[in-house]
């Protein structure tokens, strides 16, 4: 069972890498509303 808490550990960590580039874009798309 830890070998599988390891592999859970390791997925969630690419997802936020792609989540920093939608903020991103957010935050841009916020900057050009105003």
């Amino acid at each position: 069972m830890i070998p599988i808490t390891v592999v859970i550990f390791v997925g969630p960590i690419p997802e936020p890498v792609q989540a920093p580039p939608a903020v991103g874009l957010l935050d841009v798309t916020n900057g050009y509303v105003p």
